[in-house]
């Protein structure tokens, strides 16, 4: 039995990995709390829970750091570039066109967080909303129902909704709801090989909704619209 357990301990300790140790603890300090619970759960607990608390405490810790939304506030510069700047530079500019970067994916532990912080966008002088979703690769039934819900937030404030980045993963789910139905196809505009190529396709659209907008309210007829341009054309003829 001396020696078997001999064989046990050695085999074991070859399992012992130093320099990931190290790393772990380094790393940060949720890392080492997974590690510390998972040690001490070792000692006092059987092996299988251990290992069950271990990996509960990784699971949680994954949808605490999920759960909250990146958001960027995307603005043009005077080269044409585009610059990320921090969400509060919505509410000291009060812009009419927003664009907004989401970065994570839309499932159920993040879809509150998205949707308290562009209702708080909704609030400000903003008349076109452009959600850019280039870094987003998963939505979820939940993140489609906030999206919907969000849309027609923003029809009663008389802000209209555009999707920039649309990529095919996020597309056929948008689809499928009938989201795209809802905002309208012409305003969903997906994502190609050539970076901000959509960002700028959809910015270029929100402008001209901009100014039919104020041309309607100064009454003010829109001579680059074709529509006008045909009712001219046969007024002369």
């Amino acid at each position: 039995m001396a020696v078997l357990a001999v064989i046990v301990i050695i085999s074991a300790a070859g399992l012992i990995n130093i320099n990931l140790i190290k790393l772990t603890w380094h790393s940060r300090a949720k890392s080492r709390w997974v590690m510390i619970i998972t040690l001490i759960s070792t000692i006092v607990l059987p092996l299988e829970y251990a290992i069950y608390l271990g990996i509960l405490s990784t699971i949680l810790i994954f949808l605490d750091e999920s759960s909250r939304m990146n958001l960027n506030y995307i603005v043009e510069g005077e080269d044409g570039q585009f610059i990320e700047l921090p969400m509060e530079s919505i509410k000291k500019s009060e812009p009419k066109i927003v664009i907004i970067n989401i970065e994570g994916d839309l499932y159920f532990a993040a879809a509150e967080d998205l949707q308290d912080k562009i209702q708080q966008i909704l609030k400000t002088n903003l008349k076109v909303l452009i959600l850019r979703f280039r870094r987003t690769h998963l939505l979820a039934s939940t993140g489609i129902i906030v999206l919907e819900q969000l849309i027609r937030i923003a029809r009663k404030n008389d802000v209209h909704v555009l999707f920039c980045g649309i990529q095919k993963e996020v597309l056929q789910p948008l689809q499928a709801a009938g989201v795209t139905d809802i905002i309208g196809e012409e305003n969903v505009f997906t994502a190609d090989n050539l970076l901000f190529d959509s960002t700028h396709r959809a910015l270029q659209a929100a402008k001209t909704i901009l100014y039919q907008q104020q041309a309607e309210s100064e009454g003010i007829e829109d001579k680059n619209n074709p529509v006008n341009e045909k009712s001219s054309s046969n007024e002369s003829t």
